[in-house]
């Protein structure tokens, strides 16, 4: 069984960081299902909010306004369980003007097929462009589609990142905060497990 990677229900609007967009890699490159260039200097993120800084190291899943990023503990699951699958990329993260240690940006450098179009629920994101880009309100994935991957990005929704049932179970295990695994995707969806 597979899963979509998702933010938790329970992540404060208040976490929103913004991404450096002028000085950082293009957010996007990030989000292709290929592994990226090294870059010169880590892609920044920034929180200019009054936060309980405990609170938010409680979180090993984080978002911006460009992407995501992750925590050193979710960073080195991922290197453990998934390391052909993921590209570990050094972030810099600035709360307040103070430097936050230990955040990285997870590449997922594979896109896989793995949808099964005809029984998914899906519509135009467009309804003026019919055969552009659409919209997902509930997948259902293809048996043994990721192989032997752990963890990939959507070849149909490259947005959309998909776990195998074991990654999902690791990240149980180790008490990792900030995603859930939605059994079948977004919209009306079925929340069948729920990290928090």
């Amino acid at each position: 069984m597979y899963y979509v990677l998702s933010v938790s229900d329970d992540y404060p609007d208040s976490y929103w960081f913004k991404y450096d967009h002028d000085n950082s890699p293009s957010y996007l490159s990030f989000q292709s299902g290929e592994a990226v260039d090294q870059p010169k200097r880590p892609p920044l993120f920034t929180l200019d909010k009054k936060i309980s800084i405990a609170r938010f190291l409680g979180f090993d899943f984080l978002m911006s306004d460009g992407g995501d990023f992750i925590s050193a503990k979710f960073a080195d699951l991922m290197r453990n369980l998934a390391a052909g699958d993921v590209q570990i990329i050094e972030a810099s993260v600035y709360v307040n003007g103070e430097k936050m240690n230990g955040f990285c940006i997870g590449n997922i450098a594979n896109l896989v097929s793995c949808v099964d179009m005809e029984k998914s629920i899906y519509k135009p994101l467009l309804k003026s462009c019919p055969d552009g880009p659409i919209k997902f309100t509930r997948f259902e994935f293809i048996d043994n589609s990721l192989n032997d991957h752990k963890i990939v990005r959507c070849k149909e929704d490259p947005q959309t990142i998909v776990v195998s049932e074991d990654f999902m179970q690791a990240c149980k295990s180790a008490g990792i905060r900030g995603v859930e695994f939605l059994r079948n995707g977004v919209g009306s969806y079925e929340k069948d497990v729920l990290l928090k």
